[in-house]
């Protein structure tokens, strides 16, 4: 996964030296290893590997320059960049074609890497962060409106919004074509797969089976050594148990656990997952390691606020990684995303016909005391399909102010719109929206800047369509979550593993961060105050956890504008 920095204009013009050299200081930081350039006729580019055992990134021939950042090579089919994209391929990808004066910036369907692109006079910059883009003096530093109400409200921000003004993020399946300073943009997305519907579970069953594991293997190759984030959970230990036997040998497993809080220290079951599958981990006690803690400045992102509780602790598994030479690792993130929950069963089923599927779940929720019933978000939510009521926008909008919060709900009901095709138009459109791509490249920086990689198994193009295009009830059944993935496990993994609920999200762990930090929260918040208070209202007094979450988004957000420059306060 490489870093890229692409300069081209069509009226011809060569960079200021001072501006490229600012820019190529601010890319090169983000790697260890050297890169390499190449300038010409109205163009000038950077590229430098981000893991050693990296393809090459950078064609060269006699009509066009392509600057690539993909795990795989290039290779003849590079040829036509839409192929790539229906393709479904991990990339992005700068290609410049010196006779037309035409540049393409395109960018893979899952959104699995970053690519930013900005306008200057006569031309255009992009690279593979807005921290990169941020040293060319054309680009202002002024704060996207838009994006800074989404943020605040844990909404997906428009597909091609970026926390600046005058940056734009190619959207995942992205094709902008550049033709003499008019711009032409395409877009190529994954579609509703049809192929389990009709099928006996059992064949589901062993349709999902092969997908999880071709994903898998697909992340492992051109691996030297690898690394794995492993949790008790689910989503871990699938990739865990199918990673191939002849890799195992070849594999670091790490995990951590919490002295403090028994109840969610997960050693223990990672201990019984590692001796059924053939793997030695490796552990460490994170309870020193609260976030925010005022003996120590916690590392951020430049390029985005976008950031969890958790990073202090992901710091301490790439200090693991890196001693035992890993230069990919792997997670189970975004697992999560591909599986329905209770809030999806009966709308979905209503919708799609399985009213064998729904008679059982009926009957699940029959047996349960009527003001259980009553609580449940699925019932709520079929019984307002039934009387014809639009479905309500995301709770979080609501906190938003006017005119934040019609603008910000009329654009997400808008975008679900798009996904229409798959059973839960909302889980695709969470899935496969701007969130989503985000996150599933922010670890990319904190990665390169270790010479490693990391890379999703459940972000795998094929497997995406598959689970989202299930039929509801093979993902949640009788009130059992992830249902076809603890199907898919049974055999491969401790039935402590595949039978166990939900773990926990690491809440006391986040909270007793938050309550020791006081002090240093609230004077990062106060640094902002005057921001967020323009688009969001406060949580009131006496719900705890959300005060907490405020604060620490507003923490976070604080942090952030520490290494953006000093005019990034504007909004």
């Amino acid at each position: 996964m490489a870093v890229l920095l692409v300069w081209a204009s069509w009226a011809e013009r060569a960079p200021d030296e001072a501006t490229w050299q600012e820019l190529a200081a601010r890319a090169a930081a983000r790697t260890p290893l050297a890169g390499s350039e190449i300038a010409g006729d109205g163009y000038r580019v950077l590229v430098a590997r981000g893991r050693p055992g990296e393809a090459d990134c950078l064609d060269i021939k006699p009509d066009s320059v392509t600057a690539w950042d993909g795990s795989e090579p290039m290779d003849r089919r590079c040829a036509d960049l839409r192929q790539i994209l229906a393709e479904g391929r991990s990339f992005s990808a700068v290609r410049i074609h010196r006779n037309r004066q035409r540049i393409e910036l395109a960018r893979d369907t899952m959104g699995r890497q970053l690519l930013v692109w900005a306008s200057i006079p006569g031309g255009l910059v992009a690279a593979s962060g807005e921290h990169i883009l941020r040293a060319h003096p054309a680009v202002s530093a002024t704060l996207d409106e838009d994006y800074l109400a989404a943020f605040l409200a844990h909404v997906p921000s428009a597909q091609n919004a970026s926390a600046y003004r005058d940056i734009r993020v190619l959207a995942a399946g992205e094709l902008l074509t550049v033709e003499a300073g008019r711009f032409r943009s395409e877009r190529f997305r994954p579609g509703f797969n049809d192929a389990a519907w009709g099928l006996r579970d059992a064949q589901i069953i062993e349709r999902h089976r092969d997908l999880v594991e071709s994903a898998v293997r697909r992340a492992c190759s051109d691996v030297d050594r690898i690394g794995i984030s492993l949790s008790a959970g689910l989503d871990s230990s699938t990739v865990a148990a199918f990673v191939p036997a002849n890799l195992r040998t070849q594999i670091r497993p790490v995990c951590y656990g919490f002295d403090r809080w028994p109840e969610i220290d997960e050693r223990r079951l990672v201990g019984d997952l590692c001796r059924q599958i053939g793997l030695v981990p490796e552990s460490f006690a994170a309870d020193d390691l609260t976030p925010f803690n005022p003996e120590h400045r916690r590392t951020v992102d430049p390029d985005t606020p976008l950031a969890g509780p958790y990073r202090e602790i992901k710091e301490r598994l790439y200090d693991c990684f890196e001693a035992g030479g890993v230069d990919v690792w792997l997670t189970g993130n975004f697992g999560d995303h591909l599986q329905a929950d209770h809030d999806s069963w009966l709308i979905s089923g209503m919708r799609q016909g399985r009213w064998r599927a729904l008679g059982r779940e009926l009957l699940n929720l029959a047996t349960k005391r009527p003001w259980i019933a009553y609580r449940d978000r699925g019932l709520r939510r079929g019984v307002r399909a039934l009387l014809n009521r639009q479905r309500p926008p995301p709770g979080a909008v609501n906190a938003l102010r006017d005119p934040w919060r019609s603008r910000v709900r009329d654009r997400l009901i808008a975008e679900v719109e798009g996904f229409r095709d798959f059973p839960r138009p909302e889980q695709a459109h969470g899935a496969l929206g701007a969130y989503a791509n985000r996150d599933a490249c922010a670890e990319n920086y904190y990665a390169q800047r270790r010479g490693m990689q990391q890379r999703a198994p459940f972000r795998d193009y094929e497997l995406s369509r598959w689970c989202l295009s299930l039929p509801t009830d093979v993902l949640y059944r009788r009130g059992i979550s992830k249902w076809i993935l603890r199907q898919t496990l049974q055999g491969r993994v401790p039935a402590s593993v595949a039978a166990r609920p939900k773990a926990s999200l690491l809440t006391h762990y986040a909270l007793s961060g938050l309550r020791q930090a006081q002090p240093r929260l609230l004077a990062a918040c106060a640094e902002v105050s005057h921001l967020i208070d323009g688009f969001i209202d406060p949580p009131v007094d006496g719900n705890e956890e959300a005060q907490a979450v405020h604060q620490l988004t507003a923490a976070t957000f604080a942090l952030w504008l520490e290494t953006a420059e000093p005019d990034s306060r504007k909004a």
